[in-house]
């Protein structure tokens, strides 16, 4: 997916900043997935894909806001895109 996202910033696909910002929205959310499966794993439970928001800290929490707040305005910007051809 990084490799993707890259590729569609160098081709104009999307917006180099658009790929950027996805790419840190991507490897954010990814963090907190693994780390809340490894925690599942050492607690002998089976992992998941599920986080509990108020689990986060304030700034995990910002930062999870931030993600899906980036992921909605490329997706709106491909509609606009996909739209106007």
């Amino acid at each position: 997916t990084l490799e993707r996202l890259a590729a569609a910033g160098a081709q104009g696909v999307i917006s180099e900043r658009g790929a950027a910002e996805l790419s840190d929205a991507f490897r954010f959310l990814t963090h907190l997935r693994l780390r809340e499966q490894l925690g599942h794993f050492a607690a002998g439970r089976e992992p998941e894909n599920r986080i509990c928001y108020d689990d986060l800290t304030w700034l995990e929490q910002r930062r999870l806001r931030d993600a899906f707040r980036t992921v909605a305005e490329m997706q709106k910007a491909t509609v606009v895109r996909l739209h106007a051809v």
